[in-house]
């Protein structure tokens, strides 16, 4: 699609509004995490993750503290974000601990948990 026939309209700094494609405009749902086809086991494993952020989950894990984390993404200017689905994708299937008996224990998308601008 070009942007001449974009139907969603983004107000610009000035006199002029910029035209955005149609599939970029927002979405009521988010697509579902299976979408995206992630690697879950090395996600889970921290295989993607920096070491410092393995060992801290773990120390914390093991001293038996579960915190709650915030997250927060905003701009200085005008901004269009993308890979949001998948982001949450990977908080979905990522996020959680391994319990005693080697289960999984999701750490976000339960009550209370991920919060998006979508609901």
């Amino acid at each position: 699609m070009s942007l001449a026939t974009a139907s969603c309209w983004v107000p610009g700094p000035g006199p002029v509004a910029h035209r955005l494609p149609a599939h970029a405009a927002a979405t009521e749902s988010a697509l579902e995490p299976e979408v995206f086809r992630l690697p879950v086991e090395r996600l889970r494993d921290g295989y993607y993750a920096d070491a410092y952020f393995v060992y801290t989950k773990q120390l914390l894990e093991h001293t038996g503290h579960h915190p709650r984390v915030l997250m927060q993404v905003f701009q200085k200017q005008q901004s269009l974000l993308g890979g949001i689905d998948e982001a949450i994708a990977i908080l979905k299937l990522g996020a959680g601990r391994l319990g005693t008996a080697g289960e999984w224990t999701p750490g976000c998308g339960r009550a209370g948990g991920a919060r998006t601008a979508r609901g």
